[in-house]
């Protein structure tokens, strides 16, 4: 794994339409920690144009497993297929309950 981030969980906005809030482990030497950070919409865009390496992560027998390449559409929303839909779409990964944390 050589990202910067690494999703696991989202929050959408009020539209549904954005993803305001990326729950993410911040890789160490291409293994995943046990800490995460909830990332804000501005500061993912703003690594996905500085060209950084952004994924996926899902949860699978209690490990967690590299899923795809998070990429910025021309349009501005944050997706992991190459559709140009007006709005983000990072897979399946499950909505952030709770209160969000350690925000960047």
């Amino acid at each position: 794994m050589n990202a910067s981030l690494a999703i696991s969980h989202i929050r959408r906005g009020n539209d549904r339409s954005r993803i305001e809030y990326y729950r993410s482990f911040i890789p160490v030497a291409g293994i995943i920690g046990g800490a995460q950070i909830d990332v804000s919409r501005a500061n993912m865009v703003k690594d996905l144009k500085d060209g950084k390496r952004v994924i996926t992560v899902i949860q699978s027998d209690n490990k967690w497993i590299e899923g795809s390449d998070v990429h910025l559409t021309a349009s501005g929303y944050v997706r992991t297929d190459h559709n140009d839909t007006k709005e983000d779409n990072l897979g399946e990964l499950p909505e952030i309950e709770g209160q969000l944390f350690n925000r960047p």
